[in-house]
Formats: C-alpha cells, structure tokens, sequence
C-alpha cells in the first residue's frame, strides 16, 4: 500500500506505527549544485499483521513541517533503517533535514560481506535476493516537479517496498554465519563518518594525474582545489563548475609567473573561467599555511608495487576463507595506506585489524617499518 505524505499530521500518524526496522530511500537533485537539493523521502514499514501489505510512504519534504517529524524517526534509538548504498542519501539528509538515523542496515554492504558481490547495484540486489527483475525507469527523473507522475511513485515505491524481504534475507545469514556484530561495527563507523561533513586535508591526492606533478606543483594544485572547494561551497555550485578538473592540472603544471602567464594556459582550454583569472593567479602563487606538511602524491608511483600484490593475494586468501565478496575485506587503497603508515586508520582499525594483524605484520612489514 503507497501513501503519499504531504504535511506533518499525517506524516506522525504514519510513523507511530514503525517498531523494530523500517526502509529508507531518497531521491535528490544535483547536477547544478553543491548541495543536493532533497526532492522525495521513501519510507517502507513492514506489514502490521501476516497477510496485510508493507506501507510505503512517499513523503514530500518540499512541505512545512516534515524535516521536524523526520528528525524525530531518525533519532530514534530503537528503530533500525535499513538502506542501499546510502552514503549520498546521508548527505542529502544530513543537509536539509540536519538529522541520519542512529541505526542502520545496508544492503550492499551486507551482501558483499555474504560473497554475493561487491558494489552491487539496487537492481541487482532485488534480482539475487528475492528473484524479482525491476526496470531501471525514472533514475534520471526531475524529482523536484510536482505534481509527481504515478510512474515516478511507482518507481520511489520499489526502491524500498522490496528492500523489506531483502533485510529478510540478508540479515540472518549474516547471523548464522557471526558476522552480526563485525557488519555493526562497519555500520557505526560509516554512520559516524556521515554525520559530519568533513573537508578534505589533501584533495590533490584523489586527482588523477596529481603523481606526475613535482612538489612545487602540487602545492599550487593544492591551493587551487582548496579555493575552489571553498567557492563551489559558499556559492553551492558543482566543483568543476568553479574550475575543471583538467585546468587545475594545467595551471599547476604551468606554474605562471605572471597572469598573463595564467590567462595564455586557460586560452588553450574550452570554457575556461577567463574572467577570474587574476583571482586564480593570487590563489596559485599564495602559499597555504600547512603546505610543510604537503604529503607528495608521488608515492603512488613510487609504491613497491610488488609488496601491494602480495598484500593483496594475502588479503583475499583471508577473505575468499570467510566468504566475502573481493575489496570488502580491505580495498587496495586501504592496504596502500598501511604499508604507507603501518597504521590501522579507518575501517581497518576495528575487527579486520583482528582478523588481518597476523597477516600483514607476518608476511610484509609496513614500510615504515622497513630499512628501505
């Protein structure tokens, strides 16, 4: 049964009636800002008795009052939200309802825990888990018209009607197989790192083609991904809309001297941001207080890529052994890190330092550890 929500009584009434679990679904716009633009909240509350069909509420949060009833579902203690690769859904919450659930189950990632595939799409979930084949349709839809059509509640509808029987499936297997408690762990730490909204120390690190770049040049990528991060912010416009990926690059590449120097390397490049281009030049050649401690990307290129291969066939012996999908045990980039540090930052440090300690520290030393 689809109900769609349109005010806070209704939106109370409904909501008093979830005990135990419920699903969670979003639709959001972003092609054109920073900040998602939250256009539709699903909810899924399982059936109240045996026979009688699961509720769906598709909840408008374009309406006064729903952000407030909203905020008090999600702090709730003693309800759990079970949801699909949520991580851009936290965001969209996060920054209109000001508010993520306290408790969550993710599909995916218990599937890939389970051995059923990493990174597995909604569809594909539903496919394994339930045997039920559901049509892409209104992904790309303008979810911020009203009204909305019956094929686009139909749609938001499935994103969390059928996400109920697969928490039925998934949740106990990863019991029978103990593994309830490992999958809280992840669940918190995800939880925890959402609620925050975290600025980047080192965004030249994640650009590709910042490892062929010398140190000079990295700082003045840094400074220009510090300032157009900042910028796309304060005026909630997408990154590259303040200044491209392939620009930023070129000017640190450049190091211009002058503006001139900066205006002949954005003149070579379509719809570069000219009219700034005195603005950039201060940017690039201003230095940033913490660039002494400037971590150079080419490490990437320096890496012992050896010691990474034979982490990673340690890696998956451990993990094909326990019955995980390959990455969900530690991804490439979370061993990379270790042998940089020989620290268990992030999600290694809760139960796969356990299970890989042993492992790491007897096959390959870190390379802080090492004398090379």
């Amino acid at each position: 049964m689809m109900q769609w929500i349109e005010g806070e009584a209704p939106l109370r009434e409904a909501l008093a009636g979830i005990t135990g679990h419920y699903t969670l679904d979003t639709e959001f716009m972003r092609e054109r800002t920073f900040w998602p633009q939250l256009a539709l909240v699903q909810i899924g509350i399982p059936a109240a008795a045996e026979g009688e069909p699961p509720l769906v509420l598709l909840v408008d949060p374009l309406q006064s009052g729903v952000h407030e009833t909203l905020r008090s579902l999600f702090e709730r203690n003693d309800v759990l939200a079970v949801v699909h690769s949520p991580s851009e859904d936290w965001v969209a919450l996060r920054e209109n309802i000001g508010a993520i659930p306290r408790h969550t189950f993710d599909t995916q990632q218990a599937a890939a825990m389970l051995g059923m595939g990493g990174g597995m799409s909604y569809l594909k979930l539903i496919e394994t888990t339930l045997g039920v084949a559901l049509e892409k349709g209104e992904q790309r839809s303008d979810w911020l018209r009203r009204p909305l059509t019956d094929s686009q509640k139909t749609y938001a509808a499935a994103d969390v009607s059928y996400l109920l029987d697969a928490y039925d499936v998934l949740a106990p297997q990863l019991a029978a197989k103990g593994y309830t408690e490992w999958f809280a762990q992840d669940m918190a730490y995800a939880l925890e790192q959402a609620r925050t909204d975290r600025l980047e120390t080192w965004p030249h690190l994640s650009l590709r083609g910042s490892g062929l770049l010398n140190i000079p040049q990295q700082q003045v990528l840094h400074r220009l991904l510090t300032w157009r991060e900042q910028r796309a912010r304060q005026n909630n416009l997408p990154r590259t809309w303040v200044l491209a990926n392939d620009a930023a690059l070129e000017l640190a590449r450049a190091q211009p001297q002058s503006e001139s120097d900066l205006r002949r390397v954005l003149e070579k490049m379509p719809k570069a941001p000219l009219k700034i281009a005195g603005m950039l030049y201060t940017i690039a050649s201003t230095p940033l207080p913490d660039e002494a401690d400037l971590p150079d990307a080419r490490i990437y290129e320096q890496r012992d890529k050896q010691r990474v291969k034979d982490l990673q066939v340690a890696v998956k012996q451990v993990s094909d052994r326990l019955g995980f999908s390959d990455g969900f045990l530690a991804s490439r980039r979370w061993i990379e890190s270790w042998m940089d540090t020989g620290e268990w930052l992030g999600l290694l440090a809760g139960w796969r330092r356990t299970v890989l300690e042993p492992v790491f520290t007897g096959a390959v030393a870190p390379a802080a550890d090492s004398d090379s």
